[in-house]
């Protein structure tokens, strides 16, 4: 095999028996950063007691900042430096943070890197399963770019980088979904907290009805006839119709709602992007015919079971889609309700949801971190 020279500076390296030049190059960093590590580890047992905390801060420091400009503030260094000396002392900094360090990154980066899911989620609505698979396929791409463009930044594969952003995204949300509402189930329990509203089995209307008393009456309609569906698309047209009542009542009593009581009691009755945009999509999929043809489709390109599995997953993802719609219009009903009852608000447990994003962006910023960290 050839040997390479490679000059850096004033400084020629001589590299023997590697297969290649992008060989040569990778061993040659690799030595290069463990020689600035041994260096600066050599001058720092050198100084004096009382200034190695401020160097260990300042360790800290700088691999946050690294993180956070996912090692683009190293590379103007590297470049008015003329060489890729500030990057490998910022990999020794970090290096020698350790653990430490690298927790440091990881909440750094999760509380400033900006990032839509929250915006992108209350734009799209639906119910609580919507949300879930919006923020998390949201996040699954946010990870990737930001995966991908710290690969980059730091001269490693930008593939890996991105496949690991986007799971890291993606698997990140759900798990901040998971432990934060584990502990709000638990917080509950422990409180022994119970703020499911009451069920008022009122059918029929009285004399000049308020808003609650309305409320209540299409609720408990709609209960009567949804304890028959099992059919979730059919139980949203139930639950619709009922609440769609209220909607028809002259203007002046229709005002005894509040503006946001009216926007909930819409929300009821029309729907939002998500629930509306999931219900359709679940009912092309929970489709016979369409399964049908999904399968064939399979065995004409040579696989029949692989047809088979996909039309059966296809049926599936349908019937979950359109559960999560239905969900989502009763979310929305139970929301109406809670509204009219100001003095019972929802106990939710002590993680908020933006706490939860938060535990999601760590768990997606520690394995960006994790991956790229200099072997």
């Amino acid at each position: 095999m050839p040997d390479f020279e490679i000059k850096i500076g004033d400084r020629k390296y001589e590299i023997k028996d590697v297969p290649d030049l992008e060989t040569a190059q990778t061993q040659l960093k690799a030595f290069r950063q463990q020689e600035v590590y041994d260096t600066q580890a050599k001058d720092i047992e050198a100084s004096p007691a009382w200034a190695k905390p401020f160097v260990a801060a300042h360790d800290l420091g700088r691999g946050a900042i690294d993180n956070l400009t996912m090692g683009g503030l190293s590379r103007a260094g590297d470049y008015f430096a003329g060489d890729d000396s500030v990057s490998l002392s910022t990999e020794a900094a970090k290096k020698r943070a350790g653990w430490a360090g690298t927790a440091l990154d990881v909440a750094t980066a999760a509380k400033y890197i900006p990032t839509a899911v929250p915006r992108v989620v209350g734009a799209v609505g639906g119910g609580p399963g919507i949300r879930s698979l919006v923020g998390a396929t949201t996040a699954g791409a946010e990870g990737g770019v930001i995966g991908a463009t710290d690969a980059a930044m730091r001269d490693k594969d930008i593939g890996t980088g991105g496949i690991v952003g986007t799971l890291g995204g993606a698997v990140g949300h759900k798990v901040g979904e998971v432990i934060g509402g584990g502990v709000n189930k638990v917080a509950k329990w422990w409180k022994g907290v119970d703020d499911a509203l009451p069920q008022y089995n009122i059918r029929d209307l009285t004399k000049n009805p308020n808003p609650q008393q309305r409320v209540n009456v299409a609720n408990t309609r709609a209960n009567d006839r949804l304890d028959l569906v099992k059919d979730p698309e059919a139980r949203q047209k139930i639950i619709r119709s009922e609440f769609q009542d209220i909607r028809t009542i002259p203007g002046a009593e229709l005002k005894k709602f509040s503006p946001e009581q009216r926007g909930l009691l819409d929300k009821v009755v029309k729907g939002d992007p998500g629930t509306n945009v999931s219900m359709t999509l679940g009912d092309f999929l929970d489709n016979k015919l369409s399964a049908l043809g999904t399968a064939g489709g399979g065995a004409f390109l040579g696989s029949p079971i692989g047809g088979a599995a996909l039309a059966g997953g296809q049926l599936v993802a349908g019937k979950s889609l359109k559960n999560m719609s239905a969900a989502g219009t009763e979310e929305a009903a139970e929301a109406l309700r809670r509204s009219l009852y100001p003095k019972t608000p929802k106990f939710a447990g002590p993680i908020s949801d933006e706490q939860k994003a938060l535990i999601g962006r760590m768990m997606r910023q520690g394995g960006i971190t994790l991956n790229n960290s200099y072997p």
